[in-house]
């Protein structure tokens, strides 16, 4: 990890899964490289952007004292995690919190063994996309 704490990995973990939320034969967070890329994500950002986002992580591990649970977020369950954060979307923390979801989501959804998971193979377009060129006599 460049940007990543172990902790702030955790809780980014955390909050991707209850976003997410593998099902249906999807790999869990912690099968993929989700965390990998959004770390990679982070480094090619801005300074102020990788500050304020990890900001953003540790404040989401203690938010749910704030709501009335007994727990740090990493310590609840998915429905319990999803439920704050949905509560935590409603508020003044909306348009962070909702940048954040999205670049874990594209995180997950960009692994290959989700990607394959959801019927999208790229190595397999890739190849598909070399072998028309070649017989096309394109590039």
């Amino acid at each position: 990890m460049r940007v990543l704490t172990p902790r702030t990995a955790s809780i980014a973990a955390s909050v991707c899964d209850a976003v997410v939320a593998p099902a249906d034969g999807l790999p869990a967070v912690a099968q993929t490289d989700t965390i990998a890329s959004f770390d990679a994500t982070l480094a090619a950002g801005t300074g102020p952007a990788r500050v304020g986002l990890k900001a953003l992580l540790l404040s989401l591990e203690l938010a749910p004292f704030a709501l009335g649970e007994r727990a740090r977020l990493r310590r609840l369950t998915r429905e319990r995690r999803t439920a704050v954060i949905a509560r935590l979307g409603r508020g003044p923390l909306a348009g962070a919190l909702e940048g954040l979801t999205a670049v874990l989501a594209f995180s997950y959804f960009g692994d290959p063994g989700v990607s394959r998971g959801l019927g999208y193979d790229a190595a397999a377009n890739a190849a598909r996309g070399r072998a028309l060129r070649e017989a096309e006599g394109r590039w």
